[in-house]
């Protein structure tokens, strides 16, 4: 099924919460300090604790009968990040969209297999961003090879400034793949680099040869999620994706924090479903701090619905 199959056909579809903060916080688990996640599928017990937290995520939106998304763990996974690593001359990207669509199959029901790119450097830091013609050579092998992997969705995710994201956007206009992008916002609806959110959706509206199937936020709590979309007005139509942190800490409290506290899941559910109110947002799932409970949570309370 492709999202935009999924999309006509059901009210909601259900992402993943965290993957990468669950795994980074496990004693057992050693990330590459360069493409972070990517590369634990390349080690039989971390390839089996990755497998693990997919699992659980694709079983809980099957129990729920609901469709899902699930990402390939490629959110690092830049041309220049591994050739920095020690999985230099690997097929990286390939291999974990290979990895995530075996998952998807043993899943049953309707899985969309998904992959991230995400920002050059550090996603709550919008001076670390590449300008628009850099960020061009910057991101374009990954972004080809996720697109000739056989991935049905691309999300270039936690995006903290315009520029980069108009450089990523030009490039995955061209991939042929269906592709979102996703940004980091503050309450006040703008962008890490102080860009409306609204400007941003119609400037990559505008310059794209072919549009995204939508747009995202994430790694934001549900509550600034749901300021920032009332501020951004009209265009939050354009927004179908939440994947929302626990903590309603802001982007500078919560940058390189070891430990990150947050709502409970059934009232970070409950925020959820106050911010569907706001914007349709028929993909809905985590990012930092949820867990497999966050996510069952919210399943239930789109039942209850």
């Amino acid at each position: 099924m492709t999202l935009a199959e999924a999309l006509a056909l059901h009210d909601t579809i259900l992402a993943e919460g965290s993957v990468y903060e669950l795994l980074r916080r496990d004693s057992r688990v050693s990330f590459d300090s360069d493409i972070a996640h990517g590369g634990l599928v390349y080690d039989d017990l971390l390839r089996t604790l990755l497998a693990g937290v997919h699992r659980e995520y694709l079983r809980i939106a099957n129990d729920a009968g609901l469709p899902a998304i699930a990402f390939a763990d490629t959110w690092r996974a830049s041309e220049e990040r591994i050739a920095r690593s020690r999985f230099a001359g690997r097929d990286v990207n390939g291999d974990n969209v290979r990895f995530i669509r075996g998952l998807a199959g043993e899943a049953g029901g309707d899985v969309i297999v998904a992959a991230y790119t995400g920002p050059r450097g550090d996603g709550y830091r919008p001076g670390e961003a590449p300008r628009r013609d850099e960020a061009r050579t910057i991101h374009a092998a990954q972004i080809e090879a996720l697109a000739t992997s056989g991935v049905d969705l691309i999300v270039a995710a936690t995006l903290p400034s315009l520029e980069e994201a108009r450089g990523i956007a030009s490039l995955l206009a061209r991939s042929g793949v269906a592709w979102m992008l996703s940004f980091v916002v503050r309450r006040d609806g703008t962008l890490l680099d102080g860009t409306l959110l609204g400007e941003a959706i119609s400037r990559i509206d505008d310059d794209s040869i072919r549009l995204p199937i939508g747009y995202s936020i994430n790694c934001v709590h549900p509550d600034v999620f749901r300021d920032a979309a009332r501020a951004a007005g009209g265009a939050a139509r354009r927004i179908i994706a939440l994947q929302a942190n626990a903590s309603a800490l802001s982007p500078e409290e919560l940058d390189g924090s070891e430990t990150v506290e947050g709502d409970a899941p059934s009232a970070w559910a409950a925020a959820m479903m106050e911010a569907r109110k706001v914007s349709t947002l028929p993909i809905v799932g985590g990012c930092c701090g949820t867990s497999p409970d966050h996510i069952r949570a919210l399943a239930e309370a789109i039942a209850r619905a």
